[in-house]
């Protein structure tokens, strides 16, 4: 709702009907300042609706609210981890299958990549299947395979135009032969790009990715004593790729499901209640801007004021 307070109001001409007056007013909504057009004396000649029509929706677009989206692409995380949850209860609500779930789900990622991108986000891993989805039915994991496939046809030159570099995390070897080698097509193509980095966690577990470093550290035969944080970071799927600074989930769940639980130690968490296939550019924009109003300590304490 607008407050009944007028601001501002100025007269303008009308460059069509020079006749008809046009009152610009300025009425506040919270902190938002929004324009607003109001025609005082108007012919409802088509003409005369569809030019008013067309100049409200142009100030809109531009004095739309402000509050939802980050002004400074310095307040931007670097690394933004998303769980991509909720493919199937989207579908089961609307009397579909899973593997239009999935399907669904796999339509906004791009539009998603290129949002976090336009905000100064250097980073973004997506969850899109973990080591604990094989024990669904072997006709979901088969259909989602299938659209995965497609979803990677279909996105990989684009993303590839826009300077994006595709990475992998997780384990290729179970995954199917078609899907694994577009996987590792997509790679080899990007791997020069300089823009954002988007790691894909394909057969990803967090505690399998812990274990595949113990065993990496203890084949390369390196003392005990020399062994540090940084060297079990050093043999992590995300090697050489900054910590999280912000995961996100989406489905109305608040757990990590076994997701980078080295890299999150202290990231700031954002959870939706909407599922995957319903988050938008809009859900980007708030989850920035919730993120930049965040202080993170990493365990210091904070001045006294």
């Amino acid at each position: 709702m607008y407050s009944s307070g007028i601001v501002g109001i100025q007269k303008v001409k009308n460059p069509f009907l020079n006749k008809i007056p046009v009152f610009l007013c300025r009425a506040s909504e919270g902190n938002a300042q929004i324009h607003k057009v109001i025609a005082i004396h108007c012919v409802f000649a088509p003409r005369v609706v569809s030019w008013y029509y067309s100049l409200w929706c142009a100030i809109e677009s531009i004095f739309a609210r402000k509050e939802d989206t980050v002004s400074d692409t310095n307040d931007a995380p670097r690394h933004v981890a998303v769980i991509m949850d909720g493919n199937g209860r989207w579908a089961k609500q609307r009397g579909l299958r899973a593997q239009d779930g999935h399907r669904a789900g796999t339509e906004n990622i791009r539009t998603i990549i290129e949002t976090f991108a336009k905000h100064g986000v250097q980073y973004l891993t997506l969850y899109a299947f973990s080591t604990e989805n094989w024990k669904r039915s072997k006709r979901e994991i088969d259909g989602l395979m299938r659209i995965l496939g497609r979803s990677f046809d279909r996105e990989v030159y684009p993303l590839h135009r826009a300077n994006v570099r595709l990475r992998h995390i997780g384990k290729l070897e179970k995954l199917p032969t078609p899907l694994r080698n577009q996987v590792e097509k997509s790679v080899r193509l990007t791997r020069n790009n300089t823009g954002m980095t988007v790691c894909l966690a394909f057969d990803y577990g967090g505690r399998a990715e812990i274990v595949d470093a113990v065993r990496s550290i203890v084949n390369a035969q390196i003392p005990v004593h020399n062994i540090t944080e940084q060297t079990v970071e050093n043999h992590l799927y995300t090697h050489g790729i900054p910590d999280p600074d912000l995961v996100i989930r989406t489905g109305g769940e608040k757990r990590v499901s076994n997701f980078l639980l080295w890299q999150s130690a202290y990231a700031e968490y954002i959870f939706y209640n909407i599922y995957w296939p319903e988050f938008n550019e809009r859900h980007v924009q708030q989850a920035l801007a919730e993120y930049a109003h965040r202080t993170r300590t990493f365990g210091n304490r904070l001045p006294r004021g």
